[in-house]
């Protein structure tokens, strides 16, 4: 039996380990990259043919500049339309309809086939409201309304609030209560009762 020189263990130790980090490398360049690189936007909803018709989950977008005031106390945003031609057809990823003209946040993809993929970001936004009309007056189910933020400054926006399935048919002009937002519409989740 023959014992091994200290050295020589140690050239085989330091063999055994040039080959496993020799191992580690190859299996790192062998992993595919998992996340596409990833464009924001913002976007508006248009349609330049027939398609799609009312409310729905796919539009065609068109890229949009937004643009923060600068005078003091009025920090609104005004977005501007880049482009005319549709960016492509892009998709809400929570499947939720969404209504012509609306602007959205949205991301870009790239698919390993090459093809684009746009989809909407459409979150609902939580609102204050100040009925300007009795809820049904001009057309059942809505009301025109002033538009505020959860601090109680009116945004000077007048909007529509919708009550689809008729629970605060009862409000009255100057009702307050609080409203939903998405997809550009606002849905009626409480108000004071009459």
């Amino acid at each position: 039996m023959t014992i091994p020189l200290p050295h020589e263990r140690r050239i085989a130790d330091l063999e055994r380990q040039v080959s496993e980090l020799k191992q580690l490398v190859f299996q790192q360049q062998r992993q595919p990259v998992l996340t596409p690189p990833v464009q924001m936007a913002r976007v508006k909803t248009t349609k330049t043919t027939t398609y799609p018709t009312g409310h729905a989950n796919t539009f065609e977008i068109v890229p949009v500049d937004g643009s923060w005031t600068r005078t003091e106390g009025d920090q609104t945003v005004t977005d501007t339309v880049r482009d005319s031609v549709p960016l492509g057809k892009a998709h809400c990823t929570n499947e939720a309809n969404v209504i012509e003209n609306t602007i959205l946040p949205a991301f870009h993809l790239v698919g390993d086939d090459g093809k684009n993929f746009w989809y909407l970001l459409n979150f609902a936004t939580l609102w204050r409201f100040t009925l300007n009309e009795a809820m049904g007056a001009t057309t059942a189910n809505e009301a025109t309304a002033d538009l505020i933020d959860l601090a109680g400054t009116d945004t000077t926006e007048n909007i529509t609030v919708y009550d689809r399935l008729a629970i605060f048919s009862s409000l009255t002009d100057t009702t307050a209560g609080f409203c939903i937002e998405q997809g550009g519409e606002y849905h009626v989740i409480q108000a004071v009762c009459p």
